[in-house]
């Protein structure tokens, strides 16, 4: 945690503040006496700004990381399901049209 706050651009104050952690609770947990609540480990990698706690638990145990859809692909698959759409709505038309002429 302390190595993804040192690469973040973000202050310790600002992170600390975005995830409403108690100052008290916040000491204890980078001195080792208490644990970090695990259900703000999402929030904490947003406000940082970067994946280094993940990438270092993932590494921990062995395992790498690839990102399942990035901002490109999530594009892309918009805009195919949109082509797929048009194109099934030209054939309706299309049949419609060949089935009215005769």
């Amino acid at each position: 945690m302390k190595l993804s706050m040192q690469v973040s651009v973000r202050e310790e104050k600002a992170i600390k503040s975005d995830l409403e952690i108690d100052p008290g609770q916040w000491t204890r947990i980078f001195s080792g006496l208490a644990h970090f609540p695990h259900n703000k480990l999402p929030d904490f990698m947003d406000s940082t700004g970067n994946n280094v706690l993940l990438e270092w638990l993932a590494h921990r145990r062995g395992y790498g990381l690839v990102m399942l859809e990035d901002e490109k692909d999530r594009q892309i698959r918009e805009l195919q399901s949109q082509l797929d759409r048009e194109r099934l709505e030209r054939e309706a038309v299309q049949r419609f049209l060949r089935e009215t002429r005769t």
